[in-house]
C-alpha cells in the first residue's frame, strides 16, 4: 500500500498529465480556427485551376464537399474553445478532432487521385504543389498534439510519396524520393516544435501548481491546517461585508486552550502540538459547512459565524467548549485532556460605522475582552456580552 505521499505526488503527477493534453488539444483547435477563413477561398481557388484538367462538376464538387468539411472542422474547434474542458472530455474530443479533420486533410489531399494527369507535367506540379502547402500548413497548425499531427500529416505524405510511383519512370522516382527527403525533415521539424511546446505548456503548469501551493502555505496554518491570521482577516471581511449588504446577523467567537503553559511543561511541545491539532475535529464538528475557521497564533483560536444571532452563537459556542472538554489526547504513553474559554461577540450597530477591516478588528477585540472574562471567571466557559 503505497504511502500517503506517495498518492499524493500520483495524483499530481495524473492532473499535470491530464492538464498537458488539454493544453495541446486547445492550442491544436486554436490554430485550426483560421482554416474557416483560409481554406474556402483556396478551395474555391484550386477548385477552379483543377477545372482545366478535370470536369467542371467534378472540380465543383470536391470544392463543394471541401467547404463543408472546413466548416464543420472550423465549428468543432470553436465549439471546444467556448469553454475550459475537464479531463474527462479528452477522449471524447480527441476522437472528434481525429474524424474531422482527419477527413479534413483528406478531402485535401484526394486531387492527387482524381486530378493526376499522366504525362502532363504542369497538372502534376500544381498537384505537388498543393500537397506541399496542405503538409507545411499541416506542419504549422498541428505540431501542438502529437497524435493529431501524425493523424492529419502521415495520410497526405503517403499520398504525395505514393502517387508519382505510377508514372513508372526514374524522373518520378527521384520526385518521390526527394518528397521523403522533404517530408522526413517536416516531421522531424514538427516533432521537435511538439516537443517545444509541451515542455512550455509542461513548465506553465508545474510553475502553475508551484504558486498554489505556495499560496496554500502562505494562508495556512502548519501544525493545524487552518487558516492563518493574515488568511483569516481577508476572508472574514468578505464576510463582514455580505453580512452587511444582506442585512444578516453575525457573530465571532475567540477560543484560548487553558493553562496551555502547563501542558507544554508536562507533555512536551510535542504534547502541546498534539493538544492543538485535536482542537480542530471538534471545531470542524461543532461548526457549520459556511464557519469561518483560524488559528490566530499560539493557542488562540477564531470562528465567525454567519448568520447567527447572540443566543446561536452562544449554543455553537457551548457545543464546541463540551467537544473540546471531553476529548482525550494520548501523548508518550499517557493521556490528557484539555479545555477552552470562549467569549463571543455579535455583529452590532456601531461596526456599520468603519469598513469591514475595522470592523472585524472591532469584533475581536470585544471578543476577546470577554475571552479574558472567561479566564478570571474559572476558565472552561463561555462568556458572550450583555445584549
Amino acid at each position: 500500500m503505497p504511502s500517503e505521499p506517495h498518492i499524493a505526488r500520483d495524483t499530481d503527477s495524473g492532473l499535470m498529465a491530464s492538464r498537458l493534453q488539454l493544453d495541446q488539444l486547445r492550442a491544436y483547435a486554436a490554430n485550426h480556427r483560421c482554416d474557416g477563413v483560409l481554406s474556402p477561398p483556396m478551395a474555391l481557388l484550386v477548385g477552379a485551376l483543377a477545372s482545366y484538367w478535370v470536369p467542371g462538376t467534378q472540380a465543383t464538387l470536391w470544392s463543394l464537399t471541401t467547404l463543408l468539411v472546413t466548416l464543420l472542422n472550423a465549428t468543432l474547434c470553436l465549439q471546444f474553445l467556448r469553454r475550459e474542458r475537464q479531463p474527462a472530455e479528452l477522449p471524447r474530443w480527441l476522437w472528434a478532432f481525429s474524424l474531422a479533420h482527419g477527413t479534413h486533410v483528406l478531402v485535401w489531399a484526394s486531387p492527387m487521385i482524381w486530378g493526376w494527369q499522366s504525362g502532363d507535367l504542369t497538372n502534376q506540379m500544381f498537384l505537388i504543389l498543393v500537397q506541399v502547402g496542405l503538409i507545411s500548413a499541416t506542419n504549422a497548425m498541428s505540431h501542438p498534439h502529437p497524435r493529431l499531427y501524425l493523424v492529419d500529416q502521415l495520410p497526405v505524405m503517403a499520398i504525395l510519396l505514393i502517387r508519382p510511383l505510377f508514372e513508372g519512370s526514374v524522373l518520378y522516382l527521384m520526385f518521390s524520393a526527394l518528397g521523403l527527403l522533404f517530408c522526413a525533415l517536416l516531421l522531424y521539424v514538427g516533432l521537435q516544435m511538439q516537443r517545444s511546446i509541451s515542455d512550455m505548456f509542461r513548465l506553465r503548469a508545474e510553475n502553475e501548481q508551484l504558486i498554489q501551493r505556495l499560496r496554500h502555505l502562505a494562508a495556512t496554518d502548519a501544525l493545524t491546517g487552518l487558516p492563518n491570521r493574515r488568511h483569516f482577516l481577508e476572508l472574514g471581511r468578505d464576510l463582514i461585508r455580505a453580512a452587511r449588504e444582506r442585512r444578516r446577523p453575525l457573530a465571532l467567537l475567540m477560543l484560548d486552550v487553558d493553562r496551555f503553559k502547563q501542558v507544554n511543561d508536562t507533555y512536551g511541545h510535542a504534547g502541546g502540538d498534539l493538544a492543538l491539532q485535536a482542537l480542530v475535529q471538534p471545531l470542524r464538528t461543532a461548526t457549520r459547512a459556511g464557519d469561518l475557521l483560524g488559528r490566530l497564533g499560539g493557542e488562540e483560536f477564531v470562528v465567525l459565524l454567519p448568520d447567527s444571532d447572540p443566543a446561536q452563537a452562544f449554543a455553537i459556542a457551548e457545543r464546541l467548549r463540551q467537544a473540546i472538554a471531553g476529548q482525550r489526547i494520548e501523548a508518550d504513553g499517557s493521556g490528557f485532556g484539555i479545555t477552552v474559554s470562549i467569549g463571543v461577540a455579535t455583529l452590532c450597530a456601531e461596526c456599520e460605522l468603519g469598513d469591514a477591516r475595522e470592523t472585524l478588528e472591532l469584533m475581536m477585540a470585544r471578543a476577546d475582552r470577554m475571552l479574558y472574562v472567561a479566564k478570571r471567571s474559572g476558565r472552561d466557559r463561555v462568556e458572550q456580552e450583555a445584549m
